[in-house]
């Protein structure tokens, strides 16, 4: 994360605890960075990120990992897919393990399942979603819902 896309030197903190970022730490690619108009509006460190924010950190790492770059428009479609395919699971994995933390905190024994809310889900705040046309994101929450579908075997079932 170079100067380049951060808006000025104060939002090279974290916003929930002042540490400061810097790029030689063991643990700079597990930052959590929002972005508004191209810019770094806010950086969340390891150290305070919840889980859920923490599988994001990785996925992004995964995401940088696998194609070798940081500039999306230099991959193939096929791994652009790949990445989006990958990233989807990882969420729709981590919505089904919210779910059922929440149901358990609750002291519920079942969890109230919808479909269709927990693959909206599973692609909200997926950056590469933002700004896209409405076909697009149905087609990502149709997969959602497929790998959803198929984590719970809902097929087995009947559902």
């Amino acid at each position: 994360m170079g100067n380049a896309f951060m808006k000025s030197d104060a939002t090279r903190n974290c916003v929930r605890c002042g540490r400061q970022y810097r790029e030689s730490d063991d643990d700079a690619g597990r930052w959590n960075v929002d972005f508004n108009a191209g810019y770094a509006t806010a950086l969340v460190c390891p150290r305070c990120q919840t889980n859920t924010e923490s599988l994001g950190a990785e996925i992004d790492s995964i995401e940088l990992e696998g194609a070798g770059t940081a500039d999306w428009n230099t991959l193939s479609d096929e791994n652009r897919s790949d990445i989006i395919l990958q990233v989807i699971e990882q969420r729709a994995r981590t919505v089904i393990a919210d779910h059922k933390d929440k149901a358990q905190m609750a002291g519920d024994t079942e969890v109230a399942f919808n479909l269709e809310a927990w693959a909206a889900e599973a692609i909200d705040g997926a950056h590469f979603f933002d700004g896209q046309p409405e076909t697009v994101q149905a087609e990502a929450r149709a997969a959602a819902a497929s790998v959803i579908r198929q984590m719970l075997n809902l097929d087995e079932i009947g559902y």
